[in-house]
């Protein structure tokens, strides 16, 4: 039947129809498909909270992402100019590599480079040779750190990845340790580079070239870093960050994925749907300014009170619903005095309220505002003096004490020399009244 023909209440409901279409069709949309990693985590770089975890703490293998802590490791211990000799061992790593020479010379930057950028396995066995002597005594600085950086779930066996059932880490782990090494400016800056260059031997040319396996790089513009990993054994494995610029403000929000044993070829839109959910679900809120005092009380010996603050601004990710239920907690060191300026003195915590229950979310530094020197009675008697807070009520017992005491002996030693004026005095007086005897003998 054609348009012509219909009826008015026909073509009204046939153009309501229409136009209905689209929108049950949008209502009906499906929901996107759950990351399909075996462990995610997702961290807030700034405050380190954490904003989305499932088997966190999941003991699995790494892959190449153990890298990050071989770089980390690299940079605290050496220098960026540092030259490193590839040895035999180090030129023959198996699989990926960017084909070393024994006796080829490169610097420490470069080879992390390598590592990063390439996932060069043969540069890494070249950086802990060369910064740790040998690969036994990096890998033991590698679980060190781990240790240091409140790792649980983590224990490297060699500094690349390749499978050993003895080499895991977990999601949260690898969250921890990619914080870490993005405090370090150059890992933070060669890990978005998509593409570098480093010298090469008489059989590649003089050059080589090395460009990025992180795919997110190249097919996100938010994306930023950090590690790719990949075994057989592992699966797919993504540590990536990915940065948001706040239109009004202009200011910097960078958010941390990790996905563990992806599956093939899942890896980037896993970590991708995870940072996605977290920047759309959660926006920030600037809870403290840098420099406001969250503490002003007494410590032991201080001559007067301390003030504790937060060294930057504390700005956390929170959701529409947690902005009336946060709450902050300060707890302070046991100190005693003095206190110099800037040092450590204690943190806050700031809670949310989820089902009914507090829950940590953020734990941020404080430290002191001024320095709090010592009382005079603390440089006088430490033992006593280092004890006490200032007008502790001890402390105003013995002052008043002292005080009091001290007048006492005071007056009692003006009585005693008093005492002591008076019989010289009448005898001068005496003498000087009555003539001596010799001249009454001559009257």
């Amino acid at each position: 039947m054609s348009l012509s023909l219909m009826s008015p209440h026909r073509l009204l409901l046939a153009l309501m129809l229409c136009l209905a279409l689209p929108a049950r069709a949008q209502v009906q949309a499906p929901t996107p498909a759950p990351p399909t990693a075996a462990a995610t985590f997702v961290l807030d770089l700034d405050s380190s909270r954490v904003l989305q975890a499932k088997n966190g703490d999941a003991r699995l293998f790494p892959a190449s992402t153990t890298k990050i802590m071989t770089c980390l490791v690299a940079l605290e211990r050496g220098s960026l100019t540092q030259k490193i000799r590839v040895s035999k061992n180090a030129a023959n790593t198996g699989e990926s590599g960017i084909g070393l020479l024994p006796g080829e010379t490169h610097t420490l930057a470069d080879l992390v480079r390598a590592a990063m950028i390439r996932s060069a396995n043969d540069a890494c066995v070249a950086i802990a040779e060369g910064v740790g002597g040998n690969q036994a005594q990096f890998v033991a600085w590698m679980n060190q750190k781990a240790k240091q950086l409140g790792c649980r779930d983590t224990h490297f066996v060699n500094p690349h990845g390749l499978h050993d059932p003895k080499h895991f880490s977990s999601a949260h782990d690898l969250a921890v340790i990619g914080r870490a090494a993005l405090k370090i400016p150059f890992i933070s800056q060669v890990s978005r580079q998509k593409t570098a260059e480093m010298p090469g031997n008489w059989k590649i040319g003089p050059k080589r070239l090395l460009i990025n396996r992180n795919k997110l790089l190249w097919r996100w513009e938010q994306s930023d870093g950090l590690k790719t990993g990949y075994t057989r054994q592992a699966g797919n494995c993504l540590v990536a960050t990915a940065t948001q610029i706040n239109p009004a403000t202009r200011k910097p929000w960078r958010l941390l994925a990790v996905v563990l044993k992806s599956r093939p070829n899942q890896s980037y839109p896993d970590c991708r749907k995870l940072l996605e959910s977290a920047f759309g679900s959660f926006a920030r809120q600037t809870v403290a300014k840098k420099g406001e005092i969250l503490f002003d009380g007494l410590i032991k010996g201080g001559a007067f009170s301390l003030e504790a603050v937060p060294a930057r601004d504390v700005v956390l990710p929170l959701r529409a619903s947690e902005s009336q239920t946060l709450s902050r907690r300060v707890q302070i060191f046991d100190l005693t005095a003095p206190v110099n300026q800037g040092a450590p003195v204690g943190h806050v915590e700031y809670f949310v309220k989820v089902r009914g229950q507090s829950k940590r979310i953020a734990d941020i530094a404080l430290t002191a505002r001024e320095r709090v020197p010592q009382t005079l009675l603390a440089r006088a008697v430490p033992r006593v003096g280092n004890r006490l807070k200032p007008w502790h009520p001890a402390l105003r017992v013995a002052f008043l004490g002292l005080l009091c005491g001290g007048a006492a002996i005071l007056l009692l030693q003006r009585k005693h020399h008093a005492r002591r004026r008076r019989p010289h005095s009448a005898f001068r007086a005496a003498t000087l009244d009555s003539p001596p005897e010799s001249s009454r003998r001559h009257r």
